[in-house]
């Protein structure tokens, strides 16, 4: 996939998180998420987990929004 085209789909895919992210955190608290095209397409509580689920599905995973839902703030 062409650079630009990837950076906009994630862009994108990143506004769609934050706009649905209290529906994001009420149904998948404590787990990871991968966004494509404005849906989530893997649940997981591992990363790990999530990306055998893309690769199994034939995406990149290098090429999906992966995210970690948290009711709670973390601070790094």
């Amino acid at each position: 996939m062409e650079a630009i085209q990837l950076l906009t789909n994630i862009e994108r895919d990143q506004d769609w998180l934050i706009a649905n992210l209290d529906y994001l955190k009420k149904n998948f608290d404590q787990k990871f998420i991968a966004i494509k095209q404005e849906k989530v397409i893997a649940v997981g509580t591992l990363m790990e987990d999530v990306i055998k689920t893309l690769t199994v599905q034939n995406l990149d995973p290098s090429e999906t929004l992966i995210y970690f839902i948290s009711k709670v703030a973390i601070v790094l």
